[in-house]
């Protein structure tokens, strides 16, 4: 615990009368700030970049989620997608339009089901 303050001075509100507007605590901060304000100053910097830490951290994470519920909600809305990376013929496209089953879950297609598009 620190030692009182050895010289005790009022601070402009109390020397203006207007002590009976703050209690014993409001005028123990205001003090306070009146014999160290580059310390306030600093630690009331200190809590707002905190809290601007606490906000941009809450904002990346909405971001992301936005992110992702664009381009896999609203635009890249297929289940299966191929890519051909060398010319293949249109055989092999019909086969994948043709496909009945799903080799991982099971799950039929059915005829029909992949739409084909000329490149």
């Amino acid at each position: 615990m620190s030692a009182a303050p050895t010289l005790y001075r009022q601070t402009l509100i109390e020397r203006a009368g207007l002590r009976h507007l703050l209690s014993v605590p409001g005028l123990m901060i205001l003090r306070h700030l009146a014999r160290r304000p580059v310390k306030s100053s600093l630690t009331v910097l200190g809590i707002a970049m905190a809290c601007a830490i606490l906000m941009i951290g809450r904002f990346q994470e909405n971001t992301v989620a936005y992110m992702l519920y664009v381009q896999y909600g609203l635009s890249q809305r297929d289940d299966l997608s191929v890519t051909f990376f060398e010319p293949t013929s249109w055989r092999a496209q019909y086969d994948l339009v043709n496909l009945q089953v799903c080799a991982r879950g099971g799950i039929s297609l059915g005829p029909g089901a992949l739409a084909l598009s000329a490149p």
